[in-house]
């Protein structure tokens, strides 16, 4: 009997810690959990709304407080002029001044006295303020009206306040409306929304006023007629909204936002003040709202009012509704838990065991893996890899590398691979390194196809236990390299010129026998030194600069054989040298081959070829002045003999004198371009810089070349600009280049046109003047040695056209001197263009650096 209410027991509890039970006691108690959320909800939001009820009504009151005691600010200054026999400035300056305005009574900007006028009253009113010291005083704004008003009086009076004095508040209607009702009813009247006449173009505030109005009984009548009889003026006081307001308490402390709106409803353009921002009202999804209507001295305002930021967390147990859905949900999650754990226990239990074993059988097959792999690895290393047990002295494992190298057809090993072992150890003994220390050396091991090369490293392995127990031993093929390395030595030292490989640290590593034969120095005296040595002292530290400027940016480069690439040998001798750079990387580090010849001897050869044709052309300079003088004598006398002699010469006389007269005037053109050539040459040519119209000179010189190219009827084409260009140079040199350049088309130009062309350059700083025809054009292996001396278009010599062959040459020596250039771009039997480039200012020829 007692095994039947166990088995009851177990099945019940088979059937509470089953997996579905488990969900449908999650379900019920959730549903549960979430009416009690509900509930909690609408209790908090309940009491959220009878405190903003509250709190709004307590807000309301603090206003209509605040306001009201504001008004008898402006009654205890009615009653202050009543008690006057008659109103000063000074006595109501004094009585403001004693009110401390901006201590006690924040927000009102001002509190004044306006009198009513009527139009006949303006002038001697105006004329007796001025009277009492202000000259300038004038009622505003000017206009014709039925009656006017004017502040008299307004204190505190500062620089603001000063901006409403003489001000006719009854011209405005929204003040008007406020000024009428306090007159009529004797009581204190509050006018619309208005900017105060005082506010600047910063921090403008919404303002409005509160006027009182003044009897002269000195006291309310009691008819609407006789308060009209007896009406005086107005007090007045200018409120600043958001300065009164900031007074208002309660705010703050009840947690409230709140808008001001001036009428009786709420309209964005009516907002008189907001308590959240200036000006600006509450925007946004906003739950609790309230609107309440006040009467304020005649005029309705409308109070809108909204929860601050922190209203709600100030609403006591606020946090109950989540208190009670964490709660809830914790309880229901941990009665799940419960009934479902008991279900899986069993279920986890099994899996754990499953999973175990699946992970062992796992990492049995990695390890497989990983040994293969390893085996794989170490059997395809290109290198000698074999490990010894210390203890028994037996080489456990070889790859096949060092099968093939020594021979080995068994793990047992072979006599070349211990006799590899033997000198191992014997080497690391004489190193004085311990047989289980580490050790690293080259050594030359015998192999099986003869003696090579190695880099062997000896590593102990600890077994796991700390004990040293194996020993890996590995060794690299380094024949190859070494031949390689001795081949190069043997070429870099074998190299006719001075060669050196040079670190980025500006160490020389290498350095070849004619390098060091160049500069004096030993095989072994130069590696290790900076390059530094080979450099005259005085230009180290220019050297030192030119050398960081390259590090920063290597290419390959040959330098030019000037005199400033110098060189110091170890005695001291100077050396005038060619170099070439060619930058190289090696070993992840940055090298530059750096070849060196000496060019001494060729350096002073060329001087002396230079002196020699600077002598030559001072020579044919000198000579060329002397032949001119004969030259014109024989010209002057030939022209002579054939004007005077008329009709007395025969035919044959007259051709010979025109013979001789023609060749003498070719020679005296030939002599003045050598002549020319030669000062140029000696640098004796002055240059006289004039600034000048270019398109002026070149419009009056060209219409005195046009009639040569009209007489062999060739049309010419000149354009230039409209805008004058204006330009610094010598102005005898450019019409020299400008005539070569146009009789030079004229001459080599049989039929077509000849085009001129001037034209600022794309830097707007130079100009290009181009010359272009449809001549005989020049082939392009003649265009190289167009500009030389004597150098003539072999077709131009076959049709026996005159010219020296100096015209072009003397063209591109005076551009150069002016600082330009002249070039030739040209089409053979198609024509040639000719353009001349000069700067627009003088040209400073110490300025021009050589290239």
């Amino acid at each position: 009997m007692s095994d039947k209410p166990s088995r009851r027991w177990y099945a019940a509890a088979d059937i509470v810690h089953n997996a579905y039970t488990a969900w449908v006691v999650l379900l019920l108690s959730l549903i549960v959990t979430l009416g009690a959320y509900v509930v909690s909800v609408r209790i908090i939001e309940q009491r959220q709304s009878d405190r903003f009820q509250f709190s709004a009504y307590e807000l309301e009151k603090a206003i209509k407080s605040h306001l009201s005691v504001y008004e008898q600010v402006l009654r205890s200054t009615v009653a202050f002029v009543y008690s006057s026999d008659q109103l000063e400035r000074s006595t109501f300056a004094t009585f403001v001044r004693s009110l401390e305005l901006n201590q006690y009574w924040p927000g009102i900007q001002g509190i004044g006295y306006s009198v009513p006028l009527q139009p006949s009253e303006l002038e001697a009113h105006t004329q007796a303020i001025r009277d009492e010291g202000f000259p300038e005083y004038a009622i505003k704004p000017s206009g014709d009206r039925t009656i006017y008003s004017a502040i008299v009086y307004l204190e505190p009076f500062d620089w603001r306040n000063r901006r409403a004095f003489g001000y006719d508040m009854y011209s405005n209607e929204v003040r008007r409306i406020a000024m009428d009702r306090a007159r009529a009813t004797g009581e204190a009247s509050t006018s619309g929304k208005i900017t105060l006449v005082q506010e600047t173009e910063q921090y403008v505030q919404n303002g409005f006023l509160t006027y009182m109005p003044v009897y002269r009984a000195k006291a309310t009548p009691y008819t609407e007629a006789q308060r009209l009889a007896q009406f005086e003026g107005w007090i007045y006081a200018a409120f600043r909204a958001g300065d009164l307001m900031n007074g208002v308490t309660g705010g703050d402390a009840l947690m409230l936002e709140y808008e001001i709106y001036d009428g009786a409803s709420v309209e964005p353009a009516a907002l008189l003040y907001s308590s959240h921002g200036r000006n600006v009202a509450r925007t946004g999804s906003i739950d609790l709202v309230a609107v309440r209507q006040i009467e304020l001295q005649g005029r309705p305002w409308t109070l809108r009012v909204t929860p601050a930021d922190g209203f709600a967390q100030s609403v006591e147990h606020i946090d109950l509704p989540q208190y009670v859905a964490v709660g809830g949900v914790i309880i229901d999650l941990l009665l799940f838990y419960v009934i479902l754990s008991l279900h899986f226990v069993r279920q986890k239990a099994e899996t754990i065991a499953e999973r175990r074993t699946q992970q062992l059988r796992a990492t049995q097959e990695d390890l497989e893996l990983q040994r293969v792999f390893a085996n794989a690895v170490i059997d395809s290393l290109p290198l000698v890899l074999f490990v010894r047990e210390y203890k028994s002295d037996t080489i456990m494992r070889i790859n096949p590398y060092t099968r093939n190298v020594f021979g080995i057809n068994s793990a047992a090993g072979g006599e070349l691979l211990n006799r590899f072992v033997a000198r191992v150890e014997n080497q690391s003994r004489l190193a004085g390194v311990d047989s289980q220390a580490d050790y690293m050396a080259q050594l030359d091991v015998e192999t099986q196809t003869g003696t090579r090369w190695f880099t062997v490293s000896r590593t102990s392995i600890d077994n796991g236990r700390g004990d040293q127990e194996y020993s890996l031993c590995a060794a690299i093929d380094i024949t190859d390299r070494l031949e390689s390395e001795k081949r190069f030595t043997t070429l870099f030292d074998s190299a006719p010129c001075g060669l050196m490989l040079v670190r980025s640290d500006q160490t020389i590593q290498l350095a070849n026998r004619a390098l060091c034969e160049l500069f004096g120095y030993g095989l072994e005296e130069l590696p290790g030194n900076e390059i530094g040595i080979l450099v005259p002292q005085d230009l180290r530290a220019s050297h030192g600069r030119q050398v960081a400027a390259y590090g920063l940016n290597p290419y390959q480069r040959k330098m030019s054989s000037r005199s400033s690439l110098k060189g110091v040998t170890k005695d001291g001798r100077e050396l005038i040298l060619d170099i070439a750079l060619q930058p190289l990387n090696y070993d992840n580090q940055g090298y530059v081959l750096v070849s060196v010849a000496d060019i001494t001897k060729q350096h002073n050869l060329v001087q002396q070829l230079e002196r020699a044709n600077r002598y030559k052309s001072e020579f044919l300079a000198s000579m060329s002045h002397e032949l001119r003088t004969p030259l014109n004598s024989i010209i002057g006398f030939t022209e002579r003999v054939l004007k005077g002699a008329g009709v007395g010469l025969g035919e044959r006389e007259r051709d010979g004198l025109d013979t001789v007269q023609r060749n003498a005037h070719h020679l005296l053109a030939l002599i003045n371009d050598i002549l020319d050539l030669s000062k140029v040459e000696a640098g004796r040519m002055e240059v006289d810089w004039e600034h000048f119209d270019l398109c002026k000179l070149l419009d009056v010189q060209l219409q005195v070349l046009t009639p040569s190219a009209k007489a062999k009827g060739l049309h010419m084409r000149v354009s230039l600009p409209e805008e004058p260009i204006m330009i610094t140079t010598d102005r005898s040199k450019l019409l020299q280049i400008l005539n070569n350049m146009v009789s030079n088309a004229v001459k080599y130009t049989q039929e077509g046109k000849i085009e001129v062309t001037l034209e600022l350059n794309q830097m707007g700083d130079g100009i290009v003047l181009r010359v272009t025809d449809t001549g005989l054009g020049i082939p392009e292996v003649e265009l190289r040695n167009l500009f030389k001396e004597f150098v003539r278009v072999k077709e131009a010599r076959q049709q026996s056209i005159q010219g020296t062959g100096l015209g072009l040459a003397i063209c591109a020596r005076l551009a150069a001197l002016l600082g330009g250039k002249i070039s030739a771009d040209s089409r053979h039997g198609y024509g040639s263009t000719f353009t001349l480039r000069l700067p627009l200012e003088r040209f400073d020829p110490e300025s021009k650096q050589n290239p």
